[in-house]
């Protein structure tokens, strides 16, 4: 079985519960934003900043790394020239691009619409990009690569409101066998991890995009985007439901590759460097990813693939109606093993966006000569983040050892960590929906 008994996982302790978070900076009074304006459920990433890091902290359009690699407008003309004159590898030039400079995306893309060309990479080649992130293309993804995989245990009341949504979408759209096309699809599979994101507070969000649109980008493609606080931490990625060749299959591991390159690249304008975890989704399986970008002459970044202790590289996404011998507590096992696959990814990215804004802030305080509020805050909330990583570790290897109890413990208590670095993070909050009650529904 996928999740196969191991004495210990990465970040867990030998004890039952894990060891106490690092001491923890004074409690700074509660944070009141001075900003104006509407907060909003699903911020812009101006908002996730306290106001002495609002102006400088991310990027304008040509991003926040200003250095003799920026491109003037002038020379981003003569750039688009040159892909547009080579339209047959305008792809991965603009890759190349993104590896070389710094430039004004928005202003990319209107040059490209103003040439008449369509470019997306939903259409690229394994052959073509393998040898950006240092792999052999005759070696058909055989070199990429493994990390550690695992899955991060789910409270149960969060466990039971994903099966509820299943059911209402199975309702709206089909079972899984019944699906016609990928929007269907997507739809669907969205409710294995919407109610794990609503854990995040609204901290980690959901912004569904493509770097490059183009008239076919969204033709067997769909992309959803998780930043934490405007960082670019999750990729997922949605492919059409009729994979036939290995070709076709590496060729949308190119496209995750595409992806994540130049979402590092948009990070790396903001000024700092994180992990990219990505997700690819096949209408069948489920593959794991990282994206490591290494700014630096002559490094590529590296592409590695999820493996869990069992050796597996996938999760598959079960059909109850072609499982004949199986019974439905083996079903909703499998589908638990998914989302706790999410949830580790999601934790697992939501500490790195947070460690890389504490990172950053401690820079800024130092640039300056002073402390800033805010880091002590960041601090805790990496704090709290990496003690909710290992203990939904604990609790997954506890209910693999067959410790209901301890685990059912241990995962509610990972959820309270979460909740509690999610408070700490010095950030706007404004739930309109907190402010419902029930006697609204009698409004005529």
């Amino acid at each position: 079985m996928a999740g196969s008994k191991r004495s210990r996982s990465i970040g867990e302790s030998d004890e039952r519960r894990p060891s106490p978070p690092a001491p923890l900076p004074p409690k700074k009074p509660a944070y009141l934003s001075t900003k104006s304006g509407l907060a909003t459920a699903f911020p812009s990433p101006t908002s996730a900043l306290d106001d002495d890091e609002h102006h400088d902290s991310l990027i304008a359009d040509n991003g926040g790394k200003s250095d003799e690699n920026s491109l003037t407008d002038q020379a981003l003309v003569q750039e688009v020239l040159k892909i547009v004159a080579n339209e047959s590898k305008a792809k991965v030039m603009i890759l190349e691009s993104m590896r070389k400079y710094s430039f004004n995306l928005l202003r990319l893309k209107e040059l490209l619409r103003e040439n008449h060309l369509e470019v997306s990479f939903s259409k690229v080649e394994y052959t073509d990009i393998a040898p950006l992130v240092g792999l052999q293309p005759h070696a058909r993804g055989n070199d990429i690569r493994t990390f550690d995989m695992f899955r991060a245990r789910l409270p149960n009341h969060v466990f039971n409101g994903i099966i509820r949504d299943l059911g209402v979408f199975s309702k709206q759209y089909g079972p899984v066998g019944q699906h016609q096309n990928e929007e269907a699809r997507s739809r669907y599979l969205s409710a294995y991890f919407n109610q794990i994101v609503a854990m995040f507070g609204g901290l980690l969000f959901n912004t569904p995009e493509t770097i490059l649109e183009g008239r076919i980008t969204t033709k067997g493609r769909i992309e959803y985007q998780f930043q934490t606080y405007g960082g670019i931490t999750v990729v997922f990625i949605e492919v059409k439901l009729d994979i036939g060749s290995s070709r076709e299959r590496l060729n949308c591991v190119a496209q995750v590759i595409t992806e994540c390159g130049a979402c590092a690249w948009m990070n790396y304008q903001r000024g700092y460097q994180i992990p990219i975890l990505a997700v690819l989704c096949d209408g069948n399986y489920f593959y794991f990813f990282k994206f490591i970008d290494r700014h630096g002459p002559h490094k590529n970044p590296l592409f590695l693939g999820g493996k869990y202790a069992n050796g597996h590289r996938v999760m598959k996404i079960e059909d109850i109606d072609l499982m004949p011998t199986a019974d439905s507590r083996t079903y909703f096992q499998q589908i638990r093993q998914t989302c706790e696959s999410f949830y580790y990814i999601f934790l697992i990215a939501y500490q790195c966006g947070l460690e890389a804004y504490w990172q950053l802030s401690l820079e800024k305080s130092r640039t300056e000569g002073k402390g800033r509020e805010s880091t002590p805050r960041w601090h805790r909330a990496v704090v709290y983040a990496k003690a909710a990583v290992d203990e939904a570790l604990l609790a997954w290897r506890l209910i693999d050892q067959g410790d209901v109890t301890g685990s059912m413990e241990s995962a509610e208590r990972a959820a309270e960590l979460l909740a509690e670095s999610v408070e700490e993070a010095p950030f706007t909050r404004h739930d309109l929906f907190s402010e419902y009650t029930e006697d609204m529904a009698n409004v005529p």
